[in-house]
């Protein structure tokens, strides 16, 4: 039997990462005064800006895009046509998440540090994750991943091909 090892990491990564968001929420480290949230489906388009927060929600015929700013300083951007299903969430300030999904597939963009970056590209299927901690990025799309920083994952989800950088410590695949 043989086991993929990436794929054991990606897990134990993103399980990792679940269990300190949940600490994160426990102690109230992500700020919601000024939270706004954008979500679009069937051709709708909605835009926010409250305070120093911004949304942008962007769907086309039989998409879904959903965009959550809850860092009080930062943005999140998710566009889905053709089926796709795009999802930004930012969590913290200073921070940017970016989602792009198309032809069917799904794409997640996740903040949970402040100046972090991540972009999630997903197309045909595709089911694309990308987590960025503080002072971070990570970038999944057709071209690859890219993983910068101390805390980055960027995977496609179906394949379990993509990077994840923890402290000094990288894993490509």
């Amino acid at each position: 039997m043989t086991i993929n090892k990436f794929r054991f990491r990606i897990v134990s990564a993103i399980v990792g990462l679940g269990a300190g968001l949940a600490v994160l929420g426990v102690c109230g480290g992500a700020g919601t005064a000024s939270a706004v949230n954008c979500q679009a489906t069937d051709g709708q388009q909605l835009q926010k800006v409250v305070v120093k927060s911004g949304c942008g929600a962007k769907a086309g015929k039989g998409s879904t895009a959903t965009a959550h700013e809850s860092g009080g300083r930062g943005t999140a951007v998710a566009v889905a046509d053709n089926g796709g299903q795009a999802t930004a969430d930012n969590r913290q300030p200073g921070s940017i998440a970016l989602a792009g999904a198309f032809n069917g597939g799904r794409a997640h963009s996740i903040t949970v540090g402040p100046n972090a970056l991540t972009l999630a590209q997903a197309t045909e299927g595709q089911n694309a994750l990308a987590i960025g901690g503080a002072n971070s990025q990570a970038r999944i799309g057709p071209n690859g991943a890219d993983c910068y920083g101390m805390l980055a994952v960027a995977v496609e989800m179906n394949k379990a091909k993509g990077c994840v950088k923890l402290g000094p410590a990288e894993f490509v695949q």
